[in-house]
């Protein structure tokens, strides 16, 4: 197993355990990478689903659990470049692929009736996309308490999860928003990481933080400024003075920036 994969079992597993859940008991699943449930340590792989149809229901479902989805939408969502002619039928096949997946998870319900479909997942479910979410905020709360080897560690997990892709080969309005928050997220890790380095004496790592941050977003002049006081907490005035004159160059491309400074 790799590093990231250890990363998001024991992510998964640590939120199972904050909801009251001993570890390995509450409901696991994972939206990156290869789909999957697990649950007292059976996994499930999501290539039960079978094709890309019953994959995207599923995820959207997970995604969008707190609401009903009309029958209509989430047929859209299965088949985004053209309808079948006879959706419907085929609708109810898809949910009846999802239904199948979903008994490896024997508390997860998928209601459907006149209003839509709608997933209910137990209350100590864990999901690694809000997993995710989860550990980026709690090393931002980490770091503004002054616990940076904390916010270091919960940055790292974060940004591992985040990095992991969602749907490989798919896209779609509520993908690619999905997508968007995720590569947010990174930004925020980085940012994290790259102070939580810095504070920490670290400055190769929190140098290299901050260069993905501005890969990640070379308009953003914060992440410069970072970079310049790193290099400046080394004692290299000429790379701090090159990291300047760099963020003058990129922001100086940007017309909206340069309306505002006049």
């Amino acid at each position: 197993m790799t590093l990231t994969l250890l990363h998001v079992a024991r992510s998964l597993a640590e939120t199972a355990r904050r909801r009251g859940a001993g570890v390995g008991m509450g409901l696991r699943v994972t939206l990156t990478g290869a789909l999957a449930l697990e649950r007292d340590g059976e996994r499930v792989d999501g290539s039960h689903l079978g094709g890309r149809g019953p994959r995207r229901a599923f995820a959207l479902l997970v995604v969008d659990r707190h609401r009903s989805i009309p029958g209509d939408e989430l047929a859209r969502e299965v088949w985004p470049e053209r309808l079948p002619d006879h959706w419907q039928p085929e609708i109810v096949e898809v949910i009846g692929r999802v239904r199948g997946f979903l008994r490896g998870a024997p508390a997860a319900e998928l209601h459907s009736d006149s209003a839509g479909h709608h997933l209910h997942l137990p209350p100590d479910t864990a999901i690694d996309l809000e997993v995710c979410e989860s550990e980026a905020a709690v090393a931002e709360s980490a770091l503004a308490a002054g616990d940076v080897t904390a916010a270091a560690d919960h940055a790292g997990i974060a940004r591992d999860l985040a990095l992991r892709p969602f749907l490989p080969g798919e896209d779609g309005g509520w993908i690619d928003r999905v997508r968007s928050r995720r590569r947010a997220t990174v930004g925020r890790c980085l940012d994290v990481l790259g102070e939580a380095r810095l504070r920490r004496g670290h400055l190769l790592l929190a140098a290299s933080a901050a260069e993905a941050r501005i890969a990640l977003d070379p308009l953003r002049e914060e992440s410069h400024r970072q970079l310049m006081r790193i290099f400046a907490a080394a004692g290299d005035r000429e790379a701090a003075l090159r990291a300047y004159e760099r963020m003058r160059g990129v922001l100086a491309t940007d017309p909206q920036l340069r309306r505002t400074r006049r």
